[in-house]
C-alpha cells in the first residue's frame, strides 16, 4: 500500500501565491486612488483659485464702474490685495490707452520699439520690415517671404495684429522681445487718444518721434508736458469708451497660483453697462 500524499505544502504556497496576488492588486488600487486624489486635489486647488481671480475680476468691474468719483476705482496706482476665503487675490489695472498701439504705430516708432526689445542691426531691419509686411504695408527685400512662414507651419493673412502673441510668428522677431515689449504695448486703441500721462517709459521711448531717448530724457519731457510718471498718477475718470486691463492673480499658502487678465470696456448703457473684450492677455 502507497503512502497518502501530503499536499499541505502545495496548499501553503498555493495560498501564500494568492495572498501576494492579492496584495499587489490591493496596492494598485491604492496606488492608482492616491494617484487620482492627488489629480482630484490639483483640480479642486485650481478651481479654488479660478474662482477667487474670477471674484477679484469681478470686484475690480464694480469698483470701475462706481458712480461716485470717490469710489471709483483710478488707474495706475498701486495693486489692491483682496481676501477671497483663504486665498489672496492681487489686483492690477492697466490702460490700455497709456500702451503703445500695434497697429497705429508708425514705422520710426516700430523701429525704435524692436531696438528698445533688444535689436540691432540687421535684426532690427528684418523685424521692421517683417512688422511693416504684416500689416499689409510695403514688402521690402529684407521682409520675410510666404516660404519663410511655411517652413514654420504658418500661413498668416496679413493685416491688424489682434494679439501681442503674434509679433513672435514674424521669422527673425524672437520670443525674449516679445515678453520685454508685453507691458508696453497693445492691440488695442489707434494711438489718437494715446494717454501720455500714464505711459512707461518703454512705451513713452517706442511713441517719442524724435529726439533724445534717454531715461533722463523722457522724465524731462514729461516735467516739460506738466506730467508725472504713472506711478505718482491716480486719477478720477470715467471709463467709458477706455480699455482696461484687469489682471488678478490669485494665490494660496501652498505658493499655488492662477492669473485671469481681461480687457474690459464700459459702454456708457446702463441696460449693458461694459463688455468684455478679451478673456486672457491679448
Amino acid at each position: 500500500m502507497k503512502p497518502a500524499r501530503n499536499d499541505d505544502g502545495f496548499a501553503l504556497v498555493a495560498a501564500l501565491g494568492a495572498l501576494m496576488l492579492f496584495a499587489y492588486l490591493s496596492y494598485t488600487v491604492l496606488a492608482a486612488d492616491r494617484a487620482a486624489i492627488a489629480g482630484l486635489d490639483a483640480s479642486l486647488v485650481r478651481a479654488r483659485l479660478e474662482a477667487a481671480a474670477d471674484a477679484g475680476v469681478a470686484t475690480a468691474v464694480h469698483g470701475m464702474g462706481a458712480r461716485d468719483d470717490d469710489r471709483r476705482w483710478p488707474l495706475n496706482v498701486a495693486p489692491r490685495d483682496l481676501a477671497v476665503g483663504d486665498d489672496m487675490v492681487t489686483i492690477t489695472l492697466e490702460d490700455e490707452l497709456a500702451k503703445a498701439p500695434l497697429n497705429a504705430l508708425s514705422e520710426g516708432s516700430v523701429r525704435r520699439m524692436f531696438a528698445a526689445a533688444g535689436a540691432g542691426g540687421p535684426e532690427l531691419d528684418r523685424a521692421v520690415a517683417g512688422f511693416v509686411a504684416w500689416r499689409g504695408g510695403v514688402v521690402r527685400p529684407e521682409a520675410p517671404r510666404p516660404l519663410d512662414y511655411a517652413a514654420r507651419g504658418l500661413r498668416p493673412i496679413f493685416g491688424r495684429f489682434v494679439a501681442i502673441d503674434e509679433l513672435a510668428l514674424i521669422p527673425g522677431v524672437r520670443q525674449a522681445w516679445v515678453e520685454r515689449l508685453r507691458p508696453a504695448v497693445t492691440v488695442y486703441g489707434n494711438g489718437r487718444d494715446f494717454e501720455a500721462r500714464s505711459a512707461s517709459p518703454l512705451t513713452l521711448r517706442i511713441m517719442r518721434e524724435s529726439g533724445d531717448l534717454s531715461p533722463d530724457a523722457i522724465k524731462q519731457g514729461w516735467a516739460a508736458a506738466g506730467q508725472r510718471p504713472r506711478t505718482e498718477i491716480a486719477p478720477r475718470q470715467d471709463y467709458v469708451g477706455r480699455p482696461v486691463m484687469v489682471r488678478a492673480m490669485a494665490r494660496n499658502a501652498r505658493g499655488d497660483r492662477f492669473e485671469r487678465a481681461v480687457i474690459v470696456e464700459f459702454t456708457g448703457d446702463e441696460r449693458r453697462p461694459y463688455w468684455i473684450r478679451a478673456l486672457g492677455a491679448p
